[in-house]
């Protein structure tokens, strides 16, 4: 059997809501939706609470990965290589619209 319970509430400052009611059982599994009124969206942090070594090996399993991740290969590209190339597309009319 599934209990449901509509409440308003205020979110507090950490971001915590608390639901208190003699309605729910001590120990049960509730599901839980937050309709939050207004414009107000949540923010998202991209480091999902990793913990800062957790954040700093990402970052660097990331960095590690990143120049292949496209081609497959890295391309030891310096950035005049990289300044030439984009001003040859440039003359032969490549813009950034058109290679989207």
């Amino acid at each position: 059997m599934v209990t449901a319970i509509k409440q308003t509430v205020t979110v507090q400052k950490d971001g915590k809501i608390e639901i208190p009611t003699s309605e729910l059982p001590a120990g049960a599994t509730a599901e839980v939706i937050v309709l939050v009124e207004g414009e107000a969206k949540p923010k998202r942090k991209w480091s999902r609470n990793l913990s800062p070594a957790e954040l700093k090996k990402a970052t660097e399993d990331f960095l590690k990965k990143a120049p292949t991740s496209s081609l497959g290969h890295s391309t030891d590209m310096s950035n005049e290589a990289v300044d030439a190339d984009i001003a040859k597309d440039y003359e032969r009319g490549l813009d950034e619209k058109e290679t989207a």
